[in-house]
């Protein structure tokens, strides 16, 4: 085989192949495979348009993904932080529910003792209400009587105070005039009791005289003794008063 025929069996190979492109090409463009060299370029420029719009979108949809990716994991960290801060609510609710509780059993029995007292003081002044009602109920004759029987016992105690404030102002009177009367007798004891010295005094300068006077001591008699312990109490008696 010369070199003509080998270049011609070449082309033809070439031509096939490129007739298989293109029927690939319009088949998958969707298109006739009778179609102009025009027509084809035209399908493949407005193929690759739509490839690279559809890789746009697909970038776009990539990039919308991982942003809303990126919000869901913000999103989820949120809930998390959300999640635990309501575990800690939670708790802490349940806490004061807890003391909440406490508290009202503490009130409940507070209340229970409280209310156990008023019911006392209730039941005082009903029975309280019931005598005045018994009161009230009564005959106007016995009330009368009762009335009279009260003024009795009002006046018999208003005499017997009376009675008792005169029986004191009449004791203050005795105790100031047996105190004037003590002092009386203090005063004339005191005098009493001067009296006695001067006499005394009087006596022994008589009876020395008297004693110069005789020859004979053994004719003057002598005085009598002065009793010193009755002074000496009349002394202490009036030191203690005063």
């Amino acid at each position: 085989m010369d070199q003509r025929d080998l270049d011609l069996k070449i082309w033809k190979e070439l031509a096939i192949s490129k007739q298989l492109l293109i029927k690939t090409a319009t088949d998958v463009l969707g298109i006739s495979s009778e179609c102009s060299d025009d027509e084809l370029k035209t399908a493949l420029e407005e193929n690759m348009a739509k490839v690279k719009e559809a890789d746009e979108r697909i970038t776009s949809a990539r990039v919308d993904n991982e942003a809303k990716l990126h919000e869901l994991q913000q999103q989820l960290r949120t809930a998390e932080l959300a999640r635990k801060q309501a575990d800690e609510e939670n708790a802490s609710l349940k806490s004061s529910l807890e003391s909440t509780e406490s508290a009202m059993n503490a009130s409940k029995q507070s209340n229970a003792q409280e209310l156990q007292k008023v019911k006392t003081q209730l039941d005082e002044k009903s029975k309280a209400l019931k005598k005045v009602n018994t009161i009230l109920a009564d005959t106007p004759e016995n009330v009368v009587k009762k009335l009279k029987s009260l003024n009795k016992k009002k006046h018999d105690e208003n005499t017997a105070r009376k009675k008792a404030e005169d029986d004191a102002r009449a004791l203050r009177k005795t105790k100031v005039e047996l105190e004037a009367e003590v002092e009386s007798l203090k005063a004339q004891e005191e005098k009493l009791k001067e009296s006695v010295k001067s006499l005394k005094s009087f006596s022994e300068t008589q009876r020395g005289q008297l004693l110069e006077a005789v020859d004979d001591d053994t004719t003057v008699d002598e005085l009598p003794e002065l009793d010193e312990d009755v002074l000496n109490a009349i002394d202490e008696e009036e030191a203690e008063a005063a």
